[in-house]
């Protein structure tokens, strides 16, 4: 995957496009798959850092949608579904990453 600067926002507006709706902020639960996939190219990026921006700016937009298919599942298999996604997108958060900095900055003074 190679990602040019000047196109990672095209590039992952496309994909939130194609897996959900950037405007409804929604995902559809077909598509979790390509998070996994994104989480593994992130995994193997150390060299491309364009390609680390892109996929984590992705995984962070992600982490604040939800899953659209409520009513392919009964109540308490969506929120399952839910909880496991937003589980798998907590450490690419700028949540997450807001945690470590309170938690470093309240113990240097």
């Amino acid at each position: 995957m190679n990602v040019v600067p000047k196109k990672a926002n095209s590039i992952g507006d496309m994909y939130i496009n194609f897996i959900g709706s950037d405007h409804m902020a929604v995902y559809y639960f077909e598509y979790i798959w390509t998070m996994e996939l994104l989480i593994k190219i992130l995994e193997n990026s150390s060299k491309n850092r364009a390609r680390i921006i892109f996929c984590l700016s992705v995984l962070n937009d992600l982490y604040y949608f939800v899953l659209d298919d409520s009513d392919k599942f009964s109540k308490d298999e969506y929120w399952s579904e839910f909880r496991k996604v937003k589980k798998l997108l907590y450490p690419y958060s700028d949540k997450f990453y807001d945690g470590l900095l309170e938690k470093n900055v309240g113990n240097c003074c």
